[in-house]
């Protein structure tokens, strides 16, 4: 039986090998800390099966190179030391970090600041929460105010949800009022899949173009 040949329209015969998925890129990351920061959750379960170092701790480059995945040459807006856990945090990214969770990531590692995965959750808990305090009942529930107020809860939510599975902070305090809720858990059903899926079902975003 003749071999069969490989067809020209498979494009990965034409790409290069795939590194290590542990390989540190030109802004100091790891394949783990892009799909943490965009909360890519099937992509790290892939990346986790393939060896990915859920621990690894992020170390800036001299210089940030311009490439195809950072075209501005911008640099990681987060501290040295930290970790994918940190990044799924800092950016807001749940089921991110369900999965590095689920896996037996550390979830009380410290960056260079000496800050854990909550005391980062809780430092945008705490100024979100200031916010809301201070703005007045009659405030206009303008697009901006309710993005805050849903941050608000989303950091309440990661936060419990660090709190509930043993993490520890160290530079911040959480609030007796956010302690009090760390057994509830009706609103982390908020940010699950499910529930976004939910949304978009019943609330479809309506392009219009002029």
């Amino acid at each position: 039986m003749a071999e069969k040949k490989p067809s020209i329209w498979n494009i990965r015969r034409y790409l290069p090998e795939e590194k290590d998925v542990n390989t540190v890129d030109k802004q100091g990351l790891t394949k783990i800390f892009q799909a943490a920061q965009k909360g890519k959750g099937s992509e790290m379960r892939t990346l986790i099966e393939k060896g990915a170092d859920i621990d690894f701790q992020f170390q800036r480059v001299s210089e940030s190179a311009y490439s195809l995945t950072n075209p501005l040459g911008t640099r990681p807006e987060f501290a040295e030391g930290s970790t994918p856990l940190h990044v799924a945090v800092i950016h807001g990214n749940i089921d991110a970090m369900k999965v590095l969770m689920d896996n037996g990531a550390k979830l009380s590692e410290r960056d260079l600041d000496g800050c854990t995965p909550l005391d980062r959750a809780l430092e945008k808990y705490i100024k979100l929460d200031d916010e809301k305090t201070m703005s007045s009942p009659e405030e206009k529930q303008t697009r901006a105010v309710k993005k805050r107020d849903m941050e608000h809860t989303r950091y309440k939510v990661i936060s419990k949800l660090l709190a509930k599975n043993g993490a520890e902070a160290h530079v911040f305090t959480m609030p007796e009022k956010l302690t009090a809720e760390v057994v509830k858990d009706d609103d982390i059903a908020l940010f699950t899949e499910d529930a976004r899926a939910e949304r978009k079902r019943r609330f479809p975003r309506i392009r219009i173009d002029f």
